[in-house]
């Protein structure tokens, strides 16, 4: 039997052992149920036979969308994943690619990756129209880019929406240099830091240096002196520094998602104390601004 979209899902007929794919799609989930047509388990019925011929329809196919869909992970992984013929498969399944076959899949895997400006703005669009409430984290793993990737050439994940026609916040009178400096932070990589700020980014009023810990205290000077520090001046304090910084609620909402991003490639041992002023940064006196 060949249909059109019309078996794709919600057809239960476990006796099918054999999938003639000829349809394209790039929808995962799609494929997926594409797919479980014939992973039904019916007596006598070892296995199944999928003949996926839409990878040959078009030149652009993006293979690390269908791999992705059944194995997860990032691109990278799934590349070394199809390098070392699937490894880490479930019990009972098995994928084996010829060489030619896998040549071709890694190929794929490495031209798929938006690398240039606009196309990066293409990839954000074209998943908008499938996702359209698809946040920082959503964009990384249906792409295959890295945070660095987002950042890269003074551009921001606010850039980004922007250019994708993503509806964002209002810009503040700073806008263009704070969203550069977001990039700056992406060196934090313990998770006590990660933490905070993640907390510190979800008040929606400024929060009052008065009433911090000294601690948390430190832990913000650090923040506003990398984030905001070129827009202040000698004699700025670090409540004035968060008012302005709570004056970009674009800015901010960037932060916050970045924020829960990194906690992913986060490499620092949480340490239970840290003493001295040289570790986490001095009194609350005025904020000195490097050039």
């Amino acid at each position: 039997m060949f249909s059109v979209d019309l078996f794709n899902k919600g057809v239960d007929v476990p006796a099918v052992d054999t999938v003639l794919v000829l349809r394209p799609t790039e929808s995962p989930t799609l494929f997926l149920q594409q797919l479980g047509r014939g992973l039904r388990r019916a007596p006598g019925k070892g296995f199944c036979t999928v003949l996926d011929f839409v990878g040959t329809h078009r030149r652009e196919f993006r293979f690390d969308r269908r791999y992705r869909a059944l194995l997860g992970g990032t691109r990278r992984e799934l590349e070394r994943t199809v390098q070392q013929q699937f490894p880490f498969l479930p019990a009972g399944c098995h994928v084996q690619l010829d060489q030619k076959a896998t040549e071709i899949v890694l190929r794929s895997l490495r031209e798929a990756i938006p690398s240039r400006w606009p196309s990066k703005v293409e990839e954000l669009r074209s998943l908008r129209q499938v996702r359209p409430d698809i946040d920082l984290a959503g964009f990384l793993d249906e792409s295959g880019l890295e945070l660095d990737d987002v950042y890269d050439g003074a551009k921001s994940w606010s850039d980004l929406q922007a250019a994708a026609g993503a509806p964002v916040l209002p810009e503040g009178p700073h806008e263009t240099e704070l969203r550069r400096a977001v990039g700056r932070l992406l060196h934090i990589d313990d998770p006590e830091r990660l933490a905070a700020y993640q907390h510190l980014f979800s008040r929606a009023t400024t929060p009052s240096v008065d009433a911090m810990p000294e601690r948390e205290r430190r832990l913000v000077r650090m923040l506003v002196a990398a984030l905001v520090g070129r827009a202040i001046t000698k004699d700025t304090g670090l409540q004035d520094a968060l008012d302005l910084l709570w004056a970009h609620p674009q800015v901010r909402a960037e932060s916050r998602r970045r924020s829960s991003v990194l906690p992913r490639r986060a490499a620092q041992l949480p340490v239970t104390h840290l003493g001295g002023r040289r570790s986490l940064g001095g009194h609350a006196g005025p904020l000195r601004a490097r050039g």
